[in-house]
């Protein structure tokens, strides 16, 4: 990967298409059957309008944290009123690293979502 791109960037692909693979992606993420290979790197969130009381269900990017959380970035519109949902690219063949997250959020607007899991 280039040197000169950082580490986690925001990408905007076209809005039309974003909608369609929202679309698959939440279908194929639904079932634990189809979800298997996509669910390693990928999970559904939910999330409920706080004024509105709407369901929002978004498919998500997550990498586990140093902590043992899972760590997810977001642009999503429900965190932003004006913003779009946007996808997040890693321009590293590894994990990005806490640092590379924080300068992500910072430059791109982004938000971090640490989930705990529990059994």
């Amino acid at each position: 990967m280039s040197n000169d791109r950082p580490a986690v960037e925001r990408v905007q692909p076209p809005k039309g298409v974003y909608r369609y693979v929202n679309r698959v992606m939440v279908w194929a993420l639904s079932s634990p059957r189809r979800s298997r290979r996509l669910g390693e790197h990928l999970l559904l969130l939910h999330v409920t309008g706080r004024k509105t009381g709407r369901v929002l269900t978004m498919p998500v990017g997550h990498r586990p944290g140093p902590d043992g959380r899972l760590i997810v970035l977001t642009a999503a519109q429900w965190r932003v009123k004006a913003g779009r949902q946007m996808g997040i690219r890693i321009n590293v063949d590894r994990v990005p690293t806490v640092d590379e997250l924080e300068e992500a959020v910072r430059r791109e607007g982004l938000a971090v979502i640490l989930l705990t899991l529990e059994a």
